[in-house]
């Protein structure tokens, strides 16, 4: 039965106005030695720093912080807001504004707006408006929507509206449109609408519609799942899977054949040898959380067990060719590692190959093009690769404006772009220069 509703909760703290600046929030000593501050977000019309703290104590704090954040008293509809009304109990006990939208206070249906219902909201019979849309309270069917149900667990008053699509609430079969079922812990309780198809979650074998099977641990107070024994659906033993292989190690044990993409909680789960975590894939959410992979070059990984080359990098599998990622020397067939920000590019230190200092290569000069990390080798000989001036043994690094260019005497015959790049002030073409063109 429906309790009667009670006066207002707010209105019985015994809230105090205060007009300091800022806004001090009150605070009771609800245990000894103990000081609770009811700390809460502002309220737009008025500032509570007195309280009743024998109630308030007594109270949840979640409840006395939403009173002092909302709390809008009033002894009648002129000082509430425009558009807004006062609910109150009765004409001589104080009553709270309330838009009369839905889940905003009530005690009547008078206090409520656009058709809405005054429904119980809680135990103590507290009362809330109610559009009776889908997910909004209820305490009987003819608060709902038109099409809509009010699914009333057993034992209570206390219900949700449901318009029995797919994933809707639920306690009885009826609260579901057709071809739903209503999956529950148990007969009475809140659950979902769901159609039994593989994947979805279940407490009972009558929760999924043939093929898919219910498998759900015994003893386990969780719910099981859906599954026709296929890769990638829930099992809980190898005999439910099609493949006769289930992943019983991963967080959500998924039926694979150990091909590449298909789940895995162990390397030995997968044909190639290599179990990776999901979320290194971008995948998003993935189902069991590890997949098998193939390990070839260029796939991410997270250790060199992940990769069919042993070598693991920080862009990922390398086979540690020149010019290939690498994260150390050791995984470079030149033993060279050229590293810079935690990535690297394996290099054979010779002349225009890549490097990160002096130490990578032959020359011990590493030449850096502006706001890069990682350079090029530079041996300062004429018509060779340079950046600035000082990679040159000239002084000289011909570039034509651009960021790069090659070592240049500035003599008659040597590499230029420009005619300001040579003493003759004369920059001729010339096929044979490594800059197809040469000081005249």
């Amino acid at each position: 039965m429906v309790p009667s509703p009670h006066a207002s909760v707010c209105a019985s703290l015994g809230l105090e106005e205060s007009q300091v600046t800022p806004c001090v929030p009150p605070m009771c000593v609800c245990e000894p030695g103990t000081s609770t501050v009811f700390f809460a977000s502002p309220n737009p019309s008025h500032c509570w720093s007195g309280i009743d703290c024998d109630v308030a104590c007594a109270m949840q704090a979640s409840d006395v912080q939403r009173c002092i954040s909302t709390f809008n008293p009033c002894q009648s509809d002129t000082s509430c807001p425009a558009g807004a009304k006062c609910a109150r109990l009765s004409p001589n006990e104080l009553g709270e504004c309330s838009a009369g939208e839905s889940l905003a206070r009530c005690f009547r249906e008078s206090d409520c707006t656009g058709g809405r219902h005054c429904v119980a909201n809680t135990q103590d019979g507290e009362r809330v408006c109610s559009s009776g849309a889908a997910l909004e309270p209820c305490n009987a069917l003819e608060q709902c929507a038109a099409g809509a149900r009010c699914a009333l667990p057993d034992g209570t008053f206390l219900g949700t509206c449901t318009d029995g699509n797919v994933f809707s609430q639920c306690v009885v079969p009826d609260d579901c449109h057709s071809g739903l079922l209503c999956v529950s812990a148990q007969a009475g309780a809140v659950g979902e609408c769901l159609s039994g198809a593989s994947g979805e979650p279940c407490y009972a074998p009558g929760d999924c519609v043939g093929p898919a099977r219910c498998l759900r641990a015994p003893g386990t107070a969780t719910n099981g799942y859906c599954s026709e024994g296929a890769n990638g659906q829930h099992c809980i033993a190898p005999t439910d899977c099609k493949s006769g292989k289930c992943t019983l190690d991963a967080p959500v044990p998924l039926c694979t054949s150990g091909a590449d993409g298909e789940p895995c909680a162990a390397s030995i789960d997968c044909k190639s040898g290599h179990c990776l975590e999901g979320s290194l894939l971008d995948l998003g959410p993935v189902p069991g959380e590890w997949i098998c992979v193939d390990g070839a070059n260029g796939t991410k990984c997270a250790a060199d067990d992940d990769c069919s080359s042993g070598k693991c990098s920080p862009s990922g599998c390398t086979a540690g060719h020149d010019g290939d990622p690498c994260g150390q020397d050791s995984q470079c067939d030149s033993q060279r590692c050229a590293l810079a920000d935690g990535q690297g590019v394996c290099t054979t230190g010779k002349v225009d190959q890549p490097c990160a200092g002096e130490d990578d290569c032959d020359s011990q000069h590493c030449g850096f093009i502006g706001g890069q990390n990682l350079g090029k080798c530079a041996d300062g000989r004429e018509g060779k690769w340079c950046a600035m001036d000082d990679d040159c043994n000239s002084g000289f690094c011909a570039t034509g404006g651009a960021s790069e260019g090659v070592c240049t005497t500035t003599l008659k015959g040597s590499p230029c772009f420009e005619d300001g790049e040579c003493e003759s002030q004369s920059c001729v073409t010339d096929g044979a220069s490594p800059s197809g063109h040469s000081c005249g």
